[in-house]
């Protein structure tokens, strides 16, 4: 799993299904912490990674809104996969009768052939016909597929989840020292902002950088900017990445963002 969305499904490291509650998680991730632990696996080489990827799966799924995204991203993704199933297995039976009937056609035709040798003439014309017939069969079929080609990438392209990009979940602000001298330490930050929600402390870079552990934190902050009643007022709350997450305006199609705090 990387910062720009993970390679690996987070149930499927956790090994629970997508309607697991946040108990059936805590219960599947401190079992299999304990089995892919460093400690405990000093000859695995791959053992650091495993833990590092089975870590972010579980703060994954334990975030809301993250979990929403990954969830539709992945039953997307499962109706996607049995439409091409129906898609193919209609298109193989289709062929599989074309050819049974190609053969029966092929099969009557040399036997009409040998009983009526005067008649080659209007075989041969038949003949010319069956594969007219067939070119225009076979030319609809492929326009059907592609039609269905694009309808599946239409869906797609709106139904796909953006990525969350390594600063979505980071405000930065901007405020006078002479108006607001009390904020001047990561944790006075961290104090004023935590209404909105739970701040990675450690991470905060000068007065300027306050990274949210979960993007809808940082949505509501950036909501916030400004708001004498939330004890923003002089105080410029922005993006880090220094516009809107994408992620965001997928999640408010959804209807699971509104603009208050």
């Amino acid at each position: 799993m990387s910062a720009d969305g993970p390679e690996t499904n987070p149930y499927e490291l956790l090994k629970v299904g997508l309607e697991a509650t946040d108990q059936e998680i805590k219960s599947a991730y401190r079992k299999l912490s304990l089995k892919v632990h460093p400690d405990r696996n000093r000859n695995n080489p791959d053992a650091a990674q495993k833990f590092h990827e089975l870590n972010q799966a579980y703060e994954l799924l334990l975030d809301p809104l993250r979990r929403l995204a990954l969830t539709s991203s992945v039953r997307t993704k499962e109706v996607r996969k049995a439409h091409f199933s129906r898609y193919d297995r209609k298109r193989k039976n289709h062929q599989e009768e074309l050819e049974r009937e190609r053969a029966f056609k092929k099969q009557g035709l040399e036997k009409a052939k040998e009983a009526r040798e005067r008649e080659q003439e209007n075989e041969r014309i038949k003949e010319a016909g069956r594969k007219l017939r067939e070119e225009k069969e076979e030319e609809v079929l492929k326009k059907k597929a592609e039609k269905n080609a694009k309808i599946v990438d239409d869906e797609e392209d709106e139904d796909e989840v953006p990525p969350l990009g390594q600063l979505d979940t980071t405000m930065k602000l901007k405020y006078s020292l002479s108006s607001h001298p009390g904020l001047i330490t990561a944790s006075a930050l961290s104090s004023l902002l935590s209404q909105f929600g739970e701040i990675d402390t450690s991470s905060i870079i000068g007065t300027a950088l306050v990274p949210f552990k979960q993007i809808g934190g940082a949505f509501s902050a950036a909501c916030a900017s400004g708001r004498k009643e939330y004890g923003l007022e002089g105080v410029e709350v922005t993006w880090a990445g220094r516009k809107e997450p994408p992620i965001l305006e997928w999640l408010k199609k959804q209807g699971k963002l509104s603009a208050e705090p």
